[in-house]
């Protein structure tokens, strides 16, 4: 039995030694930008965190109402950080990222001047719909066992119409790559 276990140890130890060697420790990336010398670091996901993105006041704002109205709504959470990607360094292929694992949620720069308020703060939300859903692993609320059989999208956006409506979710994704089955939408059930 035990030289069975050998193999997998094994491999565990070269997958760790593989991932200790690749994580960045030691390097100076140096960067022909404006962006001076970026250090890589043994907190990789930080640095690359502080590279490509920045803070900003109005999603910190934004982000805090909208935790708010999820922790009236009976949600048990920490509230994540939230970034703007910086410009010249994202592109326009995504409009937001939860990081559950990092507790980050990164807003694309391109659509903050371009939105109104109320759809940046939808935007939030789904993305803390994306972000509670890990975090909560889908328990501890009435709204996952209603929502328990969507997919990871649709669950965020559900997410985003319990706290606002189904229509601010419906003109968030308007215009955007994902396409929304608005009789499925429509049809499901947020538990209010």
């Amino acid at each position: 039995m035990n030289f069975l276990l050998y193999p997998l140890v094994l491999a565990f130890l070269i997958f760790i030694t593989s991932v200790i060697s690749l994580s960045g420790i030691g390097f100076i990336y140096t960067l022909d930008t404006s962006y001076k010398d970026v250090w890589l670091g043994i907190d990789r996901y930080n640095s690359l965190k502080y590279f490509f993105t920045q803070t900003d006041t109005r999603l910190e704002s934004f982000l805090i109402e909208v935790a708010q109205l999820a922790r009236k709504e009976g949600f048990i959470f920490s509230i994540p950080e939230i970034r703007l990607t910086r410009p010249r360094v994202v592109d326009r292929s995504f409009l937001a990222y939860a990081f559950s694992w990092i507790n980050l949620i990164v807003i694309n720069h391109n659509y903050l001047d371009q939105h109104s308020d109320a759809k940046i703060k939808t935007i939030i939300a789904h993305e803390l719909g994306h972000y509670i859903g890990d975090k909560m692993s889908r328990r501890g609320h009435k709204f996952f066992t209603k929502t328990a059989h969507l997919n990871d999208e649709y669950l965020a956006d559900a997410f985003a119409a319990f706290l606002y409506s189904k229509k601010a979710v419906v003109d968030m994704r308007a215009g955007t790559d994902y396409v929304l089955d608005i009789n499925l939408f429509n049809q499901i059930d947020l538990g209010k």
